[in-house]
């Protein structure tokens, strides 16, 4: 829709009328640069006591808009995604940094999201498999890149808690950031521990039975 400038004729001369247009194009042109509009073209209206400029504009403010909307329908969409995964994601730079944490991540680990961005990865480990601070989520992609692996969580009360995380690199502007989908498999390893017992508690049975067992 065209952008109407007013121009007093009332205290300007066609001269003036004129500087002020250039000067008004010359505005126009520089915030092209941020804006990114087309200007098709430009209307003059003279009345008794004005001169109204129009200056036309049209498309890429309507396609900037298009663009930003979409951006922001993505983001929330990824944000929603983000909080309701049923799994811990942390998003983290190659240097250990916490860009980011959804809620499963917090609940995981006992901490708030202000807090975890203030850690570092090896904070999120159990002392005994902690890596050294800036080499972890490194050797994390060197070793698995996107084959699943396991390792020991630590919540924040000093519970232990077996995880399997998956990783992938995000190739950024600036850096490069890997997101790292951590599950809770305490479950899992509590079943597999049962089951070595119950099968070790049967072959002392058999062991211990002199006549053994068929």
């Amino acid at each position: 829709n065209p952008l109407p400038c007013k121009i007093d004729m009332t205290s300007l001369t066609i001269r003036k009328a004129c500087i002020t247009l250039f000067a008004l194009l010359f505005l126009f042109q520089n915030l092209a640069h941020a804006l990114e509009p087309r200007l098709t073209n430009i209307i003059v209206t003279n009345t008794r006591d004005d001169l109204l400029v129009y200056l036309n504009v049209e498309g890429a403010f309507t396609e900037k808009m298009k663009t930003e909307n979409a951006l922001r329908e993505s983001e929330a969409s990824y944000r929603t995604l983000f909080e309701q995964a049923t799994d811990a994601i942390i998003l983290a730079s190659e240097a250990d940094e916490i860009i980011d944490v959804n809620r499963r991540a917090c609940e995981l680990l006992g901490y708030s999201r202000e807090e975890l961005l203030s850690m570092k990865v090896p904070d999120l480990q159990a002392p005994e498999v902690r890596g050294q601070e800036g080499t972890v989520i490194k050797n994390e992609w060197r070793d698995y890149q996107n084959a699943p692996f396991e390792s020991l969580d630590i919540h924040r009360d000093g519970t232990r808690i077996p995880v399997e995380i998956s990783i992938a690199k995000l190739a950024g502007q600036e850096r490069d950031l890997v997101l790292s989908i951590v599950r809770d498999i305490t479950e899992r390893k509590q079943a597999e521990e049962a089951l070595r017992e119950s099968e070790q508690k049967f072959r002392n049975i058999v062991e211990s039975n002199p006549m053994g067992m068929h």
